[in-house]
């Protein structure tokens, strides 16, 4: 003999019950035993006058609705007893879904129902005993039969005399049982009144149906299973095409549907929280409220609220993922002690948050298979959800996807090696594990497609209008991009190319008082684009503007063999100006050039605009290989006179010199 003990929140309040383990051909000696609580009153659940039953979807889709096995133990006390019947444990496999069911009839003579939360039940196989079959079980359907049974037997014990009326009331009776089992006939209090139900139509059939193309199709209602192994194709199909037919959306609940599509459906058809893996690749489930398809998604959604006070009060809309924070607007306790140093009164329109998530686990006491890890007894899986990654500690790691999770175990589609195999592989034993490791956080992610057969004149991922009519004031800011992390973070903004795109600018500063100001900070401005002008400012009356590092570099430029071309230090003073210089003879390529000898300049149309310093270090005069106008006349080479020095200037033809005269003199 087996009981647990088992207690059910009738508020649906509690947590999610433990597993159930039964082996096939179990019944009458496996029990519960159970409490049912208001989770409201905090108290006892009140049985008296109720009646309780045991409902299941079997892993073979049959049925249990089960009254006789209910013992009532102390009604007002909410005791009650359940011995399983022998079709409960009949399958092997999951229950797809279990609860027990509360009824009871008002003063109105109206049914009142009630239920629990889900109990997770697990059919063990029995490999022995053979004979064991599965068949729906309706408790009050079988005493309907047995009813009508006995009372052909009553009479026909009782009214011996009368052989002809017995004859025609034993073929009625045959006539209402094959009635019965043909047509599936539950009891009144079980089903209910057709005429409560709401949605239009004069059979429960029409009634359905039209309550199907107001809400969506359910792929269950087919026969899919979201198990990760049943090839749920056809049931698919089938929902999709009744969906497509009446104008309604396919609705995907929580699983893991494998499915082969010759010709793939319209995605924009699907929703909800399933994933649909066909033919080894993730089929996008949309979650769009708005379909352009669907007449009664036309509306536009609108949210108008006001703000005031702190955290989710003063945000027009929050969003948090992976986490259940309220909004950072205005982070002062309880004991409004901050309020003394904050001044500031924040109003958000939309607050966004994405909080990093995942379950890193040890390494000990796991083991893995080819489709399957094993977790130690003392780890949490309740929020484990099918279709997130888990991946492993070893290097390479291995990965794979969930596709369900039973007791300790987690089933994996398979696992693969990141950056190696894709046949399949079993991890180590005793490798750490990580289940939904987000590696990317994006507070926010914003796409704008353009395309080519539309006929945009503009575009913009991101439009903020600030609408100033105060005074000048310092803190009113288009973007305000905080660092508050124990360690600093990379880049404040950053602009990158993907694929063909480029950006023309990658800050396009117009008409502001401020191009660029930066406080704090190693470098104030970095630009690394070998291709286009790192930085232009048009009619800005502050071009750069740098503060409180002296120790950085306000602007620095090198050409393309990595040579400093320019340096200007965070004062902005002048005599801290420096440029790149050469000590060299032969060919030179430096702005400032302290000759040893002999040297060729650059060839006038590699540097146009080109400012070139040279002086001679050396006692003797030295040649200047290169095109100089020279009092009105060109001269190659010109000579430099010992510790003399010249500029020049090159215009991409030739090289001018700022006649010093003195200094040359023609070969």
């Amino acid at each position: 003999m087996s009981n647990q003990y088992l207690s059910f929140d009738v508020t649906k309040q509690s947590t999610p019950q433990q597993l159930i383990t039964g082996r096939q051909g179990d019944s009458q000696l496996k029990f519960v035993t159970m409490l049912f609580w208001d989770g409201d009153k905090n108290v006892p659940y009140d049985l008296t006058g109720k009646r309780v039953a045991f409902e299941a979807l079997k892993p073979d889709n049959t049925h249990i609705v089960d009254y006789e096995g209910i013992t009532v133990l102390d009604a007002p006390a909410g005791l009650v007893r359940y011995s399983f019947n022998e079709q409960v444990f009949s399958v092997a496999g999951t229950m797809q879904q279990a609860f027990f069911k509360i009824t009871h009839t008002d003063s109105d003579n109206n049914v009142i129902a009630d239920s629990t939360l889900e109990v997770a039940i697990n059919i063990l196989e029995n490999r022995v005993e053979f004979g064991i079959n599965s068949e729906d079980y309706l408790s009050e359907y079988d005493k309907l039969v047995a009813a009508v049974e006995k009372k052909f037997d009553d009479y026909a014990t009782t009214v011996q005399d009368s052989i002809d009326k017995a004859q025609v009331l034993h073929d009625q009776i045959v006539e209402y049982t094959e009635f019965i089992n043909s047509m599936g006939v539950i009891t009144k209090d079980v089903f209910g009144n057709i005429s409560d139900l709401k949605p239009i139509g004069n059979t429960v059939v029409d009634k359905i149906n039209n309550e199907f193309a107001d809400k969506g199709v359910n792929i269950l209602w087919y026969g899919a299973i979201g198990d990760g192994k049943t090839d749920n194709t056809d049931s698919i199909l089938k929902a999709y095409n009744f969906a497509k037919n009446n104008d309604t959306t396919v609705f995907v609940p929580s699983g893991l549907y494998f499915a082969k599509f010759d010709t793939l459906p319209d995605k924009k058809m699907f929703q909800g929280n399933g994933v649909i893996i066909n033919d080894g690749k993730q089929f996008n489930i949309s979650t769009n409220i708005n379909r352009n398809d669907l007449k009664k998604f036309q509306n536009p959604f609108t949210i108008t609220r006001y703000t005031y006070g702190r955290f989710n009060p003063a945000a027009g809309l929050s969003v948090n993922t992976n986490s259940e924070d309220e909004a950072a607007v205005i982070g002062i306790g309880d004991d409004s002690a901050g309020l003394s140093k904050y001044a500031n009164r924040d109003s958000v329109g939309i607050f966004t948050r994405n909080t990093s998530s995942g379950w890193h686990i040890n390494s000990t006491g796991i083991s893995f298979g080819m489709d399957y890890v094993d977790l130690p007894t003392d780890v949490d899986l309740s929020d484990v959800r099918v279709g997130m990654f888990i991946d492993t500690g070893e290097t390479p790691k291995n990965t794979g996807i969930i596709t369900g999770v039973v007791d300790k175990r987690i089933f994996v589609n398979r696992w693969v090696t990141a950056g190696g195999t894709d046949t399949g592989v079993i991890p180590v034993n005793n490798s750490a594990v990580i289940i939904n490791p987000i590696t990317a956080i994006w507070g926010q992610n914003t796409v704008v497609k353009l395309d080519k057969n539309t006929r945009n004149i503009g575009a913009a991922g991101y439009e903020l209008d600030i609408i100033n009519n105060q005074p000048h004031r310092e803190d009113i800011n288009g973007h305000l991009i905080i660092s508050d992390g124990d360690f600093p973070a990379n880049a404040a903004i950053i602009a990158r190319n993907r694929n063909k795109g480029l950006w023309k600018y990658s800050l396009l500063s117009q008409n502001s008082e401020y191009g660029v100001h930066h406080s704090g900070g190693s470098v104030g401005f970095y630009v690394e684009n070998p291709q286009f002008t790192g930085y232009v400012a048009n009619n800005t009356p502050i071009v750069l503007s740098s503060q409180n590092n002296r120790k950085a570099t306000l602007l620095h430029a090198t050409d393309e063999n990595g040579n400093t071309l320019f340096n200007m230090y965070n004062d902005g003073m002048l005599s801290r100006l420096t440029l790149q210089r050469q000590l060299a003879s032969g060919d030179v390529s430096a702005p400032v050039v302290f000759a040893t000898g002999d040297v060729t300049l650059p060839s006038p149309d590699k540097y146009p605009n080109e400012v070139i310093i040279i002086t001679n270090v050396t006692a003797n005069d030295i040649k200047l290989n290169a095109k100089i106008s020279y009092k009105g006349k060109q001269y190659n080479p010109m000579i430099l006179h010992a510790y003399s020095s010249a500029i020049f200037i090159c215009d991409g033809v030739e090289y001018y010199n700022t006649n010093f005269s003195d200094a040359l003199s023609i070969s």
